[in-house]
């Protein structure tokens, strides 16, 4: 079973990095919930390929989506058909996605829409 803890925990060991402690903040607010029980599976080709659309739909949307730029900055320095394990999350005020390498564990970015800072 996935928790925000167990993600927590792997974020601590592995970044530093901005998005990865704006990622632990949200984890650590008591309405953050995990989206699923498990990670979901998906490839750099099938992550970069989503999210430069998402990043593209935010013109439209004016919801700013932090650490995605970083996100794909990364993913594009991966193989194509490495595997990722993507966690999911939500709380009223936020939706978090965080993405670690399936065969070590690396911290590869994340991606946050908080309503907070919504304009």
């Amino acid at each position: 079973m996935m928790t925000s803890e167990t993600v927590q925990e792997r974020l601590r060991s592995t970044s530093r990095s901005p998005s990865s402690r704006k990622a632990l903040k949200l984890l650590a607010e008591d309405e953050t919930r995990p989206v699923s029980g498990a990670p979901a599976t998906v490839t750099v080709s099938e992550a970069l390929r989503l999210w430069r659309t998402r990043l593209k739909n935010t013109q439209f949307t004016n919801a700013p989506l932090n650490g995605v730029q970083d996100l794909l900055k990364h993913l594009e320095q991966l193989a194509p058909q490495r595997k990722l394990d993507q966690f999911g999350f939500v709380s009223p005020q936020a939706a978090l996605t965080v993405f670690f390498t399936r065969t070590d564990g690396a911290y590869v970015g994340s991606a946050i829409l908080d309503k907070r800072d919504v304009r």
